[in-house]
């Protein structure tokens, strides 16, 4: 009955593949990131000699850039998602006509 409504159920199941490997792919890159970070937090900072501080510093920076990119690719999924789910949206990807 509910394969009646969906002329072509595999293309639907192809959006819900395609957003579930963007959000497993952002999860991936922020747990990269999160342990990147962790292992920079836990080297001691007074064994560093000042160029090797301001390496540190500069790929801290690099990763903070990094996560902000992230948080905004999050935001873009989130919408994006929304946006799939409204009826006109589903109507329009299922070939239904208004």
């Amino acid at each position: 009955m509910l394969f009646a409504l969906i002329p072509d159920p595999f293309e639907m199941v192809g959006v819900f593949f395609a957003v579930g490997v963007t959000v497993l792919m952002l999860y991936a890159g922020y747990v990269a990131v999160r342990s990147l970070h962790q292992k920079v937090d836990q080297r001691p900072k007074g064994d560093l000699d000042s160029g090797q501080h301001n390496a540190v510093q500069e790929r801290t920076a690099r990763l903070e850039e990094v996560e902000a990119r992230l948080a905004e690719l999050e935001e873009r999924v989130d919408f994006t998602e929304r946006m799939l789910s409204r009826p006109e949206v589903k109507a329009l990807l299922s070939g239904e006509e208004r």
